[in-house]
């Protein structure tokens, strides 16, 4: 299901909205209005009626040469030839005004016509000022609003400017409330600073498409008191959006340029098949957010043999070795044990003992890589296999550790049952010094089951882990963007609106400053406000993001960044 929106004119970047109901014209040259047909409508009594022939409708929708126009179908419609004729006689009447004669002040003339589906929280003043065009302007091409007040779902009618004619009105020094109305300024947060970074050096501009599941086939179908209830179904597509929108107001401020188009996939296969096969992605250099496995997968095959990269935000089962155009944003499991023993052979001691606790007979070649990895840096390292397979796990472990030799308890798959049978075996060993707990993913249980410790025990045990998000509440880019974000949309981000702002913004800096994509990825690691970011390419495969955050958890301190 296309969410119908055309959004830029190779202008610059700017936010729109939030979900509600989205419709788009699809064009690239100008953007044009859309009708949506009604039962009994004929493309010959389309055409009557907004002034046009029937040929010229059929050239803006070629597939109904062939097939009947249904109801509910989209239709483009074409600029009617007397609007033409009119700005056409305009500019030869305004070229015979002799020179002495005084001109009226200029009204911008649009170069075309885009849509702004109104959300909720918007205001006339927001999206007048979002759009760089008057509050008058808008009003004349949308003439409702001089007699009623906005409301959501509401589809205006917004004229597309030249950048120099676009303009900025201050902003009101007091707010007037109307009634079904949330008077919110949907002003750009500029205060913030990491708004306020240095123009990029645009070498290219990128045209990028979001296939979201945002589910508006059932919202047009669900009973609700508010939208945010009509979509609730939606709220990952949403966080994911809101926090994207940030990063594309944030790049358009910063001199990124870039066509965007966005699609809602409703999660499922044959509606992303429609969408590949009814829309022209020949121009699209990404396409960012299936957000589940087989969905970016079908994209991806899909965009099979061309320039388009796909991009997975959450997924880490993707096969990228044979997947040539896909971008794994997520840091597969692979990575995260290898981030973790490189962590180790740099910062463990070489006279530390070992105990690696894992199922012989399952983890044989992890256990291998993993004596392989510490061996190699950290030569005199006793490295010990507690063999889950015998059971009474507890026991042999409190057996194991040795009161005078540092102590380091590694665990490549972490689960509730083994971190309480270790716990259990700390404690039955009540040794004195301290034990580093290491494993290949986070688990916040374990983290919990810390702190239902004696506290004499607890005291002396660090639990360290990768994360690929790490929120740092003391940084004061994750408390601008926060701050921004609560003021643009009057709720906090949640991590899939980090991860929004953070993927489109890193990938799309990369990709606009670098004409060699392959470059843009790999050449360097970069880190935004809470992820890190540095592509591999597999060998005749795509890419996989290998950057990640060391953490330390402790019941003293709590969570802490070491690496």
């Amino acid at each position: 299901m296309e969410i119908k929106r055309h959004r830029y004119n190779a202008v610059k970047i700017s936010a729109i909205v939030l979900l509600t109901f989205f419709v788009f014209s699809e064009s690239w040259a100008q953007a044009i209005q859309t009708y949506r047909a009604k039962r009994h409508d004929t493309i010959e009594s389309v055409a009557e009626k907004f002034g046009v022939t029937v040929e010229e409708l059929l050239e803006c929708n070629k597939s109904y040469r062939t097939k009947k126009l249904r109801s509910r179908d989209v239709l483009v419609l074409p600029p009617k030839k007397s609007a033409r004729e009119q700005r056409q006689k305009a500019r030869e009447e305004a070229r015979a005004v002799p020179e002495e004669t005084a001109v009226e002040e200029k009204v911008p003339e649009p170069v075309g016509f885009s849509q702004h589906v109104v959300a909720p929280k918007e205001t006339v003043y927001g999206i007048s000022h979002q759009w760089g065009i008057t509050q008058d302007m808008l009003k004349e091409y949308n003439p409702e609003l001089k007699t009623s007040v906005l409301k959501i779902g509401m589809v205006l009618k917004i004229p597309v400017l030249k950048m120099e004619d676009k303009t900025m009105e201050p902003a009101p020094e007091t707010s007037v409330f109307q009634p079904d109305t949330v008077n919110v300024s949907m002003v750009r947060e500029t205060a913030g600073r990491w708004q306020q970074a240095s123009a990029l050096d645009v070498k290219r501009m990128l045209s990028v498409d979001m296939i979201l599941p945002f589910y508006l086939d059932r919202a047009d179908s669900l009973v609700a008191a508010t939208p945010r209830e009509r979509l609730r179904d939606s709220r990952i597509a949403l966080s994911f959006y809101m926090g994207a929108l940030m990063a594309l107001d944030s790049l358009a401020g910063q001199g990124l340029m870039a066509d965007v188009r966005v699609f809602d996939s409703q999660k499922d296969v044959k509606a992303t098949e429609k969408i590949l096969a009814e829309n022209d992605f020949s121009r699209t250099d990404l396409i960012i957010g299936p957000l589940f496995t087989e969905i970016a997968e079908v994209v991806a095959s899909g965009m099979k043999g061309t320039k388009t990269l796909v991009v997975s935000p959450f997924s880490v089962k993707h096969d990228v070795n044979r997947m040539p155009n896909m971008v794994q944003a997520s840091t597969p499991a692979q990575g995260m044990e290898s981030a973790v023993l490189s962590y180790m052979a740099d910062n463990i001691s070489p006279s530390s003992h070992v105990i690696v606790i894992a199922s012989a007979m399952q983890q044989e070649a992890q256990i291998a890589r993993i004596r392989k990895r510490l061996s190699e840096k950290v030569k005199y390292t006793s490295i010990e296999l507690l063999n889950t397979d015998l059971g009474n796990n507890s026991d042999r472990l409190a057996s194991m550790v040795k009161q005078n030799v540092p102590t380091v308890i590694l665990i490549p798959e972490l689960s509730q049952s083994f971190m309480s049978e270790i716990l259990q075996g700390m404690e039955q060993s009540a040794r004195i010094g301290d034990t580093d707990i290491f494993a290949f993913e986070i688990a916040d249980r374990a983290k919990a089951m810390m702190g239902e410790m004696k506290p004499e025990v607890a005291s002396r045990l660090r639990f360290i882990y990768p994360d690929r998000l790490f929120e740092n509440g003391q940084g004061y880019r994750y408390s601008d963007f926060e701050n921004g974000f609560r003021t643009r949309y009057r709720e906090l981000p949640n991590a899939y609106a980090y991860e929004g702002f953070n993927l489109v913004y890193d990938l799309l800096s990369r990709m606009a400053t670098d004409t060699d994509t392959e470059h843009a990825l790999t050449s360097r690691s970069t880190e935004q406000v809470g992820s890190r970011y540095r592509y591999m390419k597999y060998h005749s495969g795509g890419y996989a993001n290998t950057e990640l955050f060391i953490l330390m958890y402790s019941s003293w301190k709590g969570e802490v960044l070491l690496y």
